[in-house]
């Protein structure tokens, strides 16, 4: 036989009462409460998921929430998130951290590039430095590098005309990181 989403969705609204239904209704649980566990595809269990998170309450830590849902979807589980508001959430897409985070930290290759207010990094005064393939930035900036986007990086704490003398450097401008970013997104 094998449990099937409505045998969840009921011991879950046995349990957590109207929060249960009202997350049910809004993540549109109800479109595949006939399924088997085993037959969801990524994106429903993914949703079914969250939903037995969002109903038990406290601190959610989110991993790639988004994956796998559609554009609908995951537009509505962010406004969950967004109103839920005790929640860290790791993502590699900047709109998804933009829409709902109040603070950031930036990880890059493992280390903490950057921790601070949306504001903060926005209104950072950094430079883009443009760099040759063969550039591995965490080791030529080190700690001044605030975040990478393949051959562009943002680093702090250099003067442009000292960032021009290192190898590999092809091209340099102050920026700010709200440019960098809208520039990067309209290239997708």
């Amino acid at each position: 036989m094998g449990l099937r989403v409505r045998d969840v969705v009921d011991i879950l609204e046995r349990a957590y009462g109207n929060k249960a239904k009202e997350y049910v209704s809004v993540l549109g649980v109800e479109n595949f409460k006939s399924l088997r566990l085993r037959e969801l595809s990524s994106g429903q269990a993914q949703i079914l998921t969250l939903l037995v998170s969002l109903c038990k309450g406290g601190l959610l830590v989110l991993d790639e929430p988004f994956t796998h849902l559609d554009a609908y979807t995951a537009g509505r589980l962010i406004q969950l998130v967004y109103e839920r508001g005790e929640v860290v959430l790791a993502t590699h897409i900047p709109e998804e951290a933009e829409s709902v985070a109040d603070y950031l930290i930036v990880v890059d290759n493992g280390r903490v590039r950057w921790c601070g207010s949306l504001d903060e990094l926005y209104s950072a005064s950094v430079c883009e430095v443009f760099c040759e393939r063969f550039v591995q930035p965490e080791k030529l900036f080190g700690d001044s590098l605030v975040v990478s986007f393949g051959r562009i990086v943002l680093v702090k704490g250099w003067e442009p005309n000292e960032l021009l003398k290192i190898p590999g450097v092809i091209g340099v401008r102050r920026s700010g990181v709200r440019r960098v970013y809208a520039e990067i997104r309209n290239k997708r």
